[in-house]
């Protein structure tokens, strides 16, 4: 008992380990595949042994039923030629005493297996209930002196007739109604049947004669289209709520009888021929359940040993995660795990060298991407750089772009960190388009030694050339020299070449800004100049009414976003007159007062055409009221006071100021 509890107890504080371990999407796919691969071939075999079995029991059963089938047929038909022949002599024993009394005599002693026996003419048929006429087949039958088998639609109606030739009152028939219980051999309770087994006999045209289990009337298990030559069919069949096996068999009573063929069939539950299956299921499951404890016993101990090592180095990761790169995992025993945590302490060594490059990298592009003036990137760079690369010299070479072709600035850092600035004037080609390596190797290594002659450095060591892009204009290069070997490592060189990489999309954005802001600024004063063009009184107002509106501006010490949107709304200020007729604009005399207040809808019109473009809605306060008055009396809103937009006021007194300064007609 003390070992058992002691069993118990390791089994149990085991399960407890592994069922913690299983909260882990590893140890769910262990033990997943420790039970597959222990399950699978369990249940494999055991399926393909039922099977065997019970293909066996079927195949068992299949020759058991086909045998009694057919043993019963015969005996059935053996009854019915017996019946027959009792019949033929019964037959010649009225056709040698005449014309049988009806209500006795010779056809009042029964023969065996007859239940009753009648007389009739040719002419009386019919009230046998049979029709004027018997069918071709019997008539058939008896022309040849051989008994006819007529179905009357139940058991209770089977007839067997047989020809009385030479009677004193002409041909007649004798009829004998077949006793069901000695034709199916059930006489006196007793039965061939083997025990289990279900006997149904049908008649040729479907009809259920006897079955030991009653059926529905015109239920038949089986296709009807019976072969030529006497062989079983084995069937399933479910009668009276059980799944049964048949086996039907054709009785052939043609030639005999000229009748249809019975069908024989014999029939056996599937659940008793198939009991050793249902007992080899139970015996089944319990081996299974044993093999599936085994089973996660073992898988929970191997889990536990696998994946407390994998825990260390997830709790590792976790803490790397979270910005701890002073975690390590411990290394204990020589196996794969071992090496798996070496594996990540050099890694974690790794990533934070690479962070701290990183960041240094990344402090580089926001410095870069924030500055728009090509000395201010150069300078960044250089500082910034100086800080995380190894070499001893750092120069930024650029093309003079007011200069001819071949002058270059050149901007330079040594371990001072103290930048320098130069000019030269030197016949340089560089590679601008291969891969980063062919780039460093070929044409800009040389330019980069050029320049470092020409700057005086000599004997520096290695030098290399990171290329500029051409979106700088001829392109560029950052040049690298000196520096202890063992610090110049490919990390230093790729990293290098990225902030080269950066430098090239910091100075083409610088470029391409400024062109948009000189196409913008240029495409806003030829609008202006479009404007001022519809009338010969207004021509150069708008930029006259910009210059002193921004003056106006600085001198009041408007922050510089304020003065560029000044300037936007000073020069759009009058695109509403575009809505203003000539005749109106260019009139050298008073305006009616009908021109007058045509006149006064500038503005709004001016607003309502700016309104769609995203870019001007910033403006449209000083377009719509630069005729807005300190006393209301302005248009078209009637603005007063501090309402009127503060930029439209500063407008309003640099387009009055210009406009009584200027002529005008009216």
């Amino acid at each position: 008992m003390a070992a058992l509890s002691a069993w118990r107890h390791g089994s149990d504080k085991l399960m407890a380990q592994g069922t913690r371990y299983l909260s882990t999407r590893v140890g769910r796919r262990i033990m997943a595949l420790f039970v597959v691969s222990a399950m699978i071939p369990v249940l494999v075999l055991a399926v393909l042994s039922q099977r065997r079995v019970v293909a066996h029991l079927v195949e068992q059963m299949d020759a058991r039923l086909s045998q009694t089938s057919k043993s019963l047929g015969l005996e059935v038909a053996q009854r019915l030629i017996m019946v027959g022949r009792v019949m033929a002599v019964r037959a010649s024993m009225v056709a040698g005493n005449g014309a049988p009394d009806r209500e006795g005599g010779i056809l009042g002693d029964l023969p065996p297996g007859i239940r009753e026996l009648q007389y009739t003419s040719r002419n009386e048929i019919g009230r046998m209930g049979f029709g004027a006429t018997l069918p071709g087949n019997a008539r058939l039958q008896l022309a040849q002196g051989r008994p006819a088998l007529l179905d009357g639609g139940s058991a209770s109606a089977l007839w067997i007739v047989v020809s009385v030739p030479g009677s004193g009152g002409g041909e007649g028939l004798m009829w004998g109604r077949l006793d069901p219980a000695y034709v199916w051999g059930t006489e006196g309770g007793s039965s061939s049947l083997p025990s289990g087994m279900n006997l149904c006999i049908f008649s040729g045209n479907r009809l259920s004669l006897f079955c030991t289990t009653p059926i529905p009337f015109l239920v038949v298990p089986f296709d009807v289209t019976l072969p030529t030559t006497v062989s079983v069919k084995l069937f399933n069949w479910h009668l009276a709520g059980v799944d049964r096996r048949g086996a039907a068999w054709p009785l052939f009573l043609r030639y005999e009888f000229g009748a249809d063929p019975w069908t024989v069939v014999v029939s056996e539950q599937l659940n008793d021929t198939l009991a050793p299956v249902v007992a080899f299921r139970k015996t089944f499951y319990l081996l299974v359940g044993a093999t599936l404890a085994l089973v996660v016993l073992s898988a929970s101990w191997l889990i536990r040993r696998s994946l407390e090592p994998l825990g260390q180095l997830k709790e590792a990761t976790q803490m790397i995660a979270l910005r701890d790169f002073t975690h390590r995992v411990p290394v204990l025993g020589s196996d794969e795990f071992s090496d798996l945590a070496e594996s990540f302490n050099g890694m974690t060594e790794e990533i934070v060298h690479h962070l701290a490059a990183i960041e240094a990298s990344h402090d580089i592009d926001r410095a870069v991407l924030s500055e728009l003036d090509q000395e201010s990137i150069v300078d960044t760079v250089l500082s910034r750089a100086r800080l995380i690369l190894p070499w001893e010299v750092i120069a930024v070479l650029l093309p003079d772009q007011e200069a001819a072709e071949a002058e270059w600035q050149v901007a330079m850092m040594e371990t001072d960190g103290v930048a320098r600035r130069t000019k030269l004037q030197l016949a340089l080609t560089l590679d601008l388009k291969g891969s980063p390596s062919d780039r460093m190797e070929t044409q800009n290594v040389a330019a980069a030694h050029q320049v470092m002659e020409a700057l005086g450095l000599r004997d520096m060591g290695s030098v290399r050339g990171f290329p500029i892009g051409a979106g700088t204009g001829r392109g560029g290069l950052i040049i690298t020299a000196g520096g202890r070997e063992g610090d110049v490592t490919e990390d230093a060189v790729h990293l290098t070449d990225r902030i080269a990489d950066q430098v090239s999309v910091a100075l083409s954005n610088a470029r391409l800004v400024k062109e948009l802001e000189a196409m913008h600024w240029g495409t806003l004063t030829a609008f202006a100049r479009a404007i001022d063009a519809k009338s010969h009184w207004t021509a150069g107002h708008s930029e006259r009414v910009t210059s002193l509106a921004l003056a106006i501006g600085r001198r009041m010490q408007i922050p510089e976003p304020q003065l560029e949107l000044l300037r936007r709304g000073a020069l759009l200020h009058d695109i509403g007159k575009i809505g203003i007729s000539a005749s109106i604009l260019d009139k050298p005399g008073p305006l009616t007062n009908a021109e007058r207040d045509r006149m006064n809808e500038h503005p709004a019109i001016g607003a309502r055409i700016l309104n769609p473009l995203l870019a001007y809605r910033s403006v449209l306060g000083i377009v719509r009221n630069h005729h807005e008055r300190w006393d209301g009396l302005g248009y078209p809103d009637q603005l007063a006071g501090t309402d009127i937009p503060f930029l439209a006021r500063v407008l309003t007194v640099a387009d009055v100021y210009d406009a009584m300064t200027s002529a005008r007609p009216y």
